[in-house]
């Protein structure tokens, strides 16, 4: 998106895609909060269309899509946590 990425993020990127990838859980966060501009952010149709994009590739059955206020999301995620054993 912004033509450069560290060492260090290509690496991850590359781990992610499933070279040697083992997460415990996969969350995606809805748009359904508002879009708030902060100088970094294409726009909200940007968004939206990443939104679809990796529910799309990856489906409901690999990854959560925590929706709500960030303590909602926050606490949705740190309950499948602990119901994972992870925390």
């Amino acid at each position: 998106m912004f033509g450069r990425a560290s060492k260090t993020l290509k690496k991850i990127a590359l781990y992610s895609l499933g070279f040697n990838c083992g997460y415990d859980a996969v969350y995606l966060c809805s748009g359904d909060i508002p879009f708030i501009q902060d100088g970094t952010r294409k726009d909200e149709e940007f968004r939206d269309e990443a939104f679809r994009f990796y529910q799309s590739k990856y489906g409901d059955s690999q990854m959560i899509v925590v929706k709500g206020t960030i303590y909602e999301r926050v606490k949705t995620i740190t309950t499948d946590l602990e119901n994972r054993g992870i925390i």
